[in-house]
């Protein structure tokens, strides 16, 4: 198996189930192999946000909205991020263009569909999680909070 498939593949099962320190450790480690994959700093961010620590999941969210620029998850995602870090002006501003990218057909939001920006790469960098990326632990979709906002 290719490695960055197996860092991302053991960091996606801790964060699965619910070890999201491992889970950091293991996209962070991914992401020294390959420093712009959408899927590795979107799910960073995601892990990050589960752990309590907004402000430090906006950085690799914000790099996953420039490599993916019409992702609505990672938007999505975002919005949530600043929202719990206390910045509504722009949380709203992210959860519109969120939205924008979803009604684009660009990307279901909630969902992560790591061959979006990675046609480029070879076959074998390409991952798929199995399954969703937050653990069933009781942690919100990036999409749970647009009501709110909307």
């Amino acid at each position: 198996m290719n490695p960055l498939v197996e860092l991302l593949s053991a960091a996606h099962a801790a964060h699965q189930a619910g070890r999201l320190a491992e889970a950091v450790r293991g996209y962070r480690r991914a992401l020294k192999a390959a420093p712009d994959h959408p899927d590795a700093l979107h799910l960073l961010g995601i892990a990050l946000l589960q752990s309590g620590d907004a402000k430090e999941a906006l950085a690799p969210l914000r790099r996953a909205a420039r490599v993916s620029p019409q992702d609505a998850a990672v938007r999505l995602t975002s919005a949530n991020a600043l929202a719990q870090a206390g910045r509504a002006d722009e949380a709203i501003a992210s959860y519109r263009q969120g939205l924008r990218s979803s009604s684009r057909g660009s990307a279901t939001p909630g969902s992560i569909s790591a061959t979006r920006s990675t046609s480029a790469l070879p076959t074998t960098t390409r991952w798929r999680p199995s399954t969703a990326p937050w653990p069933s632990t009781g942690a919100i979709p990036a999409t749970a909070t647009i009501a709110a906002c909307a």
